[in-house]
């Protein structure tokens, strides 16, 4: 939590800092679109415990910028990604592995992820009112995992048992890498971006019920990468 907050304070700071200058060389911007999920996170192996089982979903993101000289610059930026789980695929797996069993899955809740990001960006203008622009980001990146219900019924039988996966909660670290255009029409710019995001995190507490009904506590790891793909709305400051 204290590396959290030293990026709130610094992100605050920046932002301050920023609007204690003249002109417009500084813009807030709040985009959405989709998040295109990669790798570890978009794997539905049930037998590899690094698989998500993500599927494509939504990103929120808002950005504080500030251009130092005509090409370089700094933002700040908070975002929001959720992608629900999928859940159809973890029950074909289940049936493939335990063939013997009816099983049912329920998601009651999607992956959740977001965090602040600061770092640099280039602004390469292409015209009077059009740049293309590219940034790296770097900061503290948290995620929810989804909270799960699994039901297994044998085939000969009528009894069925739960196993419950609570929603856990972790922080580390994660950064964005991302590319895109600003149309500049009055006080505005219409941006059009596409990001790579990764973070690598150890979820240490996950808990839940077993097949027995017993409380337990468990640690995964998971790797949460996407590719978001946004358009937004930019006010100049």
């Amino acid at each position: 939590m204290r590396a959290f907050t030293i990026s709130l304070l610094l992100f605050t700071f920046i932002s301050y800092s920023a609007t204690a200058q003249s002109g417009k060389r500084h813009f807030a911007a709040l985009g959405a679109g989709v998040s295109l999920p990669l790798g570890d996170f978009a794997k539905t192996d049930v037998k590899d415990s690094t698989s998500g089982f993500a599927k494509t979903g939504v990103n929120i993101q808002f950005t504080y910028a500030y251009r130092i000289t005509h090409n370089l610059g700094i933002q700040g930026q908070i975002t929001y990604n959720s992608n629900k789980f999928d859940y159809s695929s973890y029950e074909n797996g289940l049936a493939e592995q335990h063939p013997d069993y009816n099983n049912s899955v329920e998601a009651n809740s999607n992956w959740s992820s977001g965090g602040i990001l600061i770092g640099p960006y280039l602004r390469f203008p292409l015209g009077s009112q059009l740049s293309w622009d590219a940034r790296a980001l770097f900061g503290i990146y948290g995620a929810y995992s989804p909270d799960l219900v699994v039901h297994a019924t044998p085939k000969n039988s009528t009894e069925t048992s739960d196993y419950f996966m609570n929603s856990g909660n972790t922080f580390g670290f994660g950064y964005s890498l991302g590319t895109g255009f600003k149309y500049q029409f009055s006080k505005y710019y219409v941006m059009l971006f596409a990001d790579y995001v990764n973070a690598s995190l150890s979820f240490d507490n996950a808990s839940g019920w077993d097949w027995e009904n017993k409380p337990y506590t468990t640690s995964f790891e998971q790797d949460i990468n996407y590719i978001s793909v946004t358009v937004g709305l930019a006010y100049l400051l």
